[in-house]
């Protein structure tokens, strides 16, 4: 156990706080009420003693509590999670995000890492998850005394894996209800459409809300979104351009508006969904479904601890293009594969904003097969009429140095032979519900792509080519 002298504040500065005592545990926790009041997931709690170990500097009658076994304090001017107090008063819960611990010039883009005492040590209560989180910390189903450890996946020892059903992430709409913890404030979204989901390390969303990072997904349009009771129990604090709107009656953030930059969507917080599964594998009650998962990491100059997932991360902004590694350092090597467009959020190869380049010719059964899955998935893409005699140009020899049909063009990528195209199309612009995440699906796609080369290939080539060319019969066995 370690002793702690740290001051801290709010967002707003209203509130500030001295902490002095004694480290009893330090984790990542993922319990409903943590999760839900915060609208984070997970939020980081360090356990000090004695119970009275929070000491309140200024702003004291700023103070809201809400709860009763556990009392979670927060500034009713800005929302900021300030401590919990369990009603045995053994110890207090306070949060590392809201300590002063900036530095002006950080190592490897990261000005706001925690030093190592802060650091979590174990994620608790696991199962209430809302994705999967790939660290080398231990993960408890409960609490640490329970040893009911997991892995990553949420699997504990001598349980099987379930793989998921990922068939929905296309599926971009959103139309759900949320609401607050207490239950004061009630929203839903109506016909709604993600615009991009992430994970923001931005100093204001961490310290707004004690956690680090704040998971928001857009939505748009703004209009998409309603509160449908409890308006009166809404607050707002604004620090230019956003506009943060919490339930004053329990702290729980609702939603943020960039008002200022113009864009038509509302952030929203995936945990403060109504989403539960009891009946979920992999001891995962809360994951969320695959769509609403972080797709990058953004303002990651600012996170608290480095991250060890595969998610894209950004120094900045995705559109900014200064792509980091785990550790923050900037990654020079990787091709830039991200919109240029000022306002797209797009955090992989953009659908909207870069077409591929599609080289081939109609009657080529492999060529029709590559087109019918842009059409059909609506990616963008231009294509390239290579006819089936003559000399090829150098220039289509440079992407295909034999010659053949189809090949794509996929920003410095150069691809040939339809099976390979069809696999990196559906890898890359996550087209799960054509090519599914499930091994044994995956070995059927993988079957049929097969048999559709060699029979629709002999079709093509005893009955369309003859009439088509030739004028001569289809051969009997066509």
């Amino acid at each position: 156990m370690e002793a702690i002298n740290q001051t801290g504040a709010c967002q707003c500065g209203a509130v500030e706080f001295r902490v002095e005592g004694t480290i009893t545990f330090n984790a990542y926790c993922h319990c409903k009420d943590c999760v839900r009041n915060r609208g984070v997931g997970p939020l980081h709690v360090l356990g000090v003693t004695p119970g009275n170990a929070v000491h309140i500097l200024k702003g004291n009658e700023f103070l809201g509590s809400y709860g009763d076994e556990v009392a979670r304090t927060f500034c009713t001017k800005c929302g900021c999670f300030i401590s919990s107090n369990p009603k045995d008063g053994k110890f207090v819960v306070v949060s590392p995000p809201t300590f002063h611990l900036e530095q002006l010039e950080g190592e490897n883009n990261g000005s706001c890492l925690l030093p190592a005492k802060f650091r979590a040590q174990c994620h608790i209560n696991y199962e209430s998850r809302t994705v999967d989180y790939i660290d080398d910390l231990p993960k408890f189903k409960g609490f640490p005394q329970d040893q009911k450890s997991l892995d990553s996946r949420g699997v504990g020892v001598g349980e099987t894996y379930v793989e998921e059903k990922t068939h929905q992430t296309d599926d971009k709409s959103v139309n759900e209800k949320g609401s607050c913890q207490c239950g004061a404030v009630k929203y839903s979204i109506t016909n709604g459409t993600i615009f991009f989901s992430a994970y923001c390390h931005c100093k204001n969303c961490v310290r707004n809300r004690g956690c680090g990072p704040l998971h928001i997904v857009g939505v748009k349009p703004e209009s998409a979104f309603a509160i449908t009771h409890g308006e009166e129990h809404l607050s707002t604090y604004t620090k230019a351009p956003v506009e943060w709107r919490f339930c004053n009656k329990c702290g729980t953030l609702i939603s943020i508006i960039a008002k200022a930059l113009n864009m038509d969507y509302v952030g929203v917080m995936p945990p403060t969904f109504h989403l539960e599964n009891p009946n979920a594998p992999n001891n995962g009650t809360c994951l969320l479904p695959v769509k609403y998962r972080p797709q990058a990491h953004i303002n990651y100059e600012s996170r608290l601890v480095d991250f060890h997932d595969n998610v894209p991360k950004f120094k900045g902004f995705a559109h900014e293009g200064v792509l980091l590694a785990n550790n923050g350092t900037p990654v020079v090597s990787e091709p830039r594969r991200y919109c240029d467009e000022l306002k797209c959020l797009n955090y992989k190869p953009c659908k909207k904003h870069s077409a591929v380049q599609l080289y081939g010719f109609p009657v080529s059964q492999p060529t029709r097969a590559c087109s019918l899955l842009l059409t059909e998935a609506k990616l963008p893409y231009e294509f390239h009429l290579v006819m089936p005699w003559g000399p090829r140009s150098p220039e289509f020899l440079a992407i295909n140095p034999e010659g053949a049909v189809p090949a794509l063009v996929d920003g410095e990528l150069k691809l040939s032979e339809g099976a390979a195209i069809l696999i990196h199309l559906a890898e890359t612009r996550n087209l799960t519900s054509w090519y599914p995440t499930d091994v044994k699906m995956r070995a059927k796609v993988h079957q049929w792509i097969n048999w559709s080369h060699t029979a629709t290939r002999n079709i093509t080539l005893k009955a369309l080519v003859p009439l088509a060319f030739r004028g001569d019969k289809p051969s009997s066995d066509a």
